[in-house]
């Protein structure tokens, strides 16, 4: 069976190296890298993931801006401080503070994945 796919953008390539480091080391998911908000859609267009994990903004967007431009059976689950956290107005955007524990972004993640199996029609955002 292939293992699932997610999306890791972040700002920092620090930060996309350590949580794709922890994804993938887990057996939770297979990451794609993406440096931008442009290279997001781009890839979950490409590839069909309906998952993406980030932080509170990209180079040249932020993460609530791109959560409203990708497909409707995509989830995002955002991982920011507290206070970048608070900012965000979208409840369809899943939010982890950080600093994180690996169990709890692994858990998370997992989390994420199996809801977009389970919603892969209606879209999660459609289950109001």
């Amino acid at each position: 069976m292939e293992m699932d796919k997610v999306i890791v953008a972040f700002e920092s390539p620090k930060s996309c190296e350590r949580v794709r480091e922890i994804i993938e080391s887990s057996g939770t998911a297979a990451c794609i890298i993406c440096r931008s908000a442009a290279e997001v859609k781009r890839t979950v267009s490409k590839h069909h993931i309906s998952t993406v994990v980030c932080g509170f903004k990209l180079p040249d967007e932020s993460a609530q801006s791109l959560f409203e431009d990708l497909p409707p059976n995509c989830a995002m689950l955002m991982v920011a401080v507290q206070g970048m956290l608070d900012l965000c107005q979208n409840d369809d955007i899943f939010l982890l503070a950080s600093p994180v524990s690996r169990g709890d972004l692994v858990a998370s993640v997992r989390m994420l994945i199996q809801i977009c199996l389970l919603y892969t029609s209606p879209s999660p955002r459609d289950t109001r």
